[in-house]
């Protein structure tokens, strides 16, 4: 009997235990929760701030108009038209004839005029504009020669000159003999001589003897001498 209620009583301690070991496991997740206080909720964060408006400009003043200037006008007196001002013409400036140049070949207007070609070593006759005779001629040699102790250059002159003076007839000088010379500058004149065919002169123009007879007589002082190369 003892032997049996030992055994019950302790059948029933083990039944209790396991009761209280079953009710422990099915409580255990509700005392987990109980025991444990659930974390505070996170802290609700401020949303960022909007940036900052940019301050606004004050409105643009529009731009006063451009307006032109009227030019100046000078003041007139009242009743009295304006007189318009008149340009002055310009001045041209008289081209200068380059040294040591030709003189020009075109013969025009009345007198006679007597062109010297150093080139062909002749002299065409010009009597009111149109060609009256042309004559060969001697002119300058080109070469050195001494005089009186003075030393030159035996050279015709170029350029455009007139008749000066005349002798008639024979004139002896320092360099020779000179027949009915025309002086056309300084001592230079165009006289009778001999005319080798090429420049053999000191300088002076050297014509036929024949063609200084009547050449006196249609050449009058003041009468035009061109000289060209």
């Amino acid at each position: 009997m003892f032997r049996h209620n030992r055994r019950g009583g302790m059948r029933f301690t083990r039944i209790a235990v396991m009761a209280i070991l079953s009710a422990a496991i099915s409580a255990g997740p509700v005392l987990a929760q109980t025991d444990t206080a659930p974390p505070p909720p996170p802290a609700e964060t401020a949303p960022p701030a909007p940036p900052a408006a940019p301050p606004a400009e004050p409105p643009a003043t529009p731009a006063p108009p451009v307006t032109s200037v009227p030019p100046a006008v000078e003041p007139t007196v009242p009743g009295t038209p304006a007189v318009p001002k008149k340009k002055k013409p310009k001045k041209k400036a008289p081209k200068k004839a380059a040294s040591g140049s030709s003189a020009p070949t075109r013969i025009s207007g009345g007198g006679v005029r007597l062109v010297v070609d150093i080139s062909s070593q002749s002299m065409a006759i010009y009597r009111s504009g149109k060609l009256y005779r042309t004559i060969p001629v001697s002119t300058g040699s080109g070469k050195r020669y001494c005089n009186a102790g003075k030393c030159s250059i035996a050279r015709t002159p170029r350029g455009t000159f007139r008749i000066q003076r005349r002798v008639n007839g024979w004139r002896t000088s320092s360099l020779g003999r000179l027949y009915n010379p025309l002086y056309f500058s300084g001592g230079y004149a165009i006289h009778g001589g001999n005319i080798p065919g090429y420049p053999a002169s000191h300088g002076c123009v050297r014509i036929p003897f024949s063609a200084a007879n009547w050449l006196p007589g249609i050449a009058p002082n003041g009468s035009t001498v061109i000289i060209k190369n």
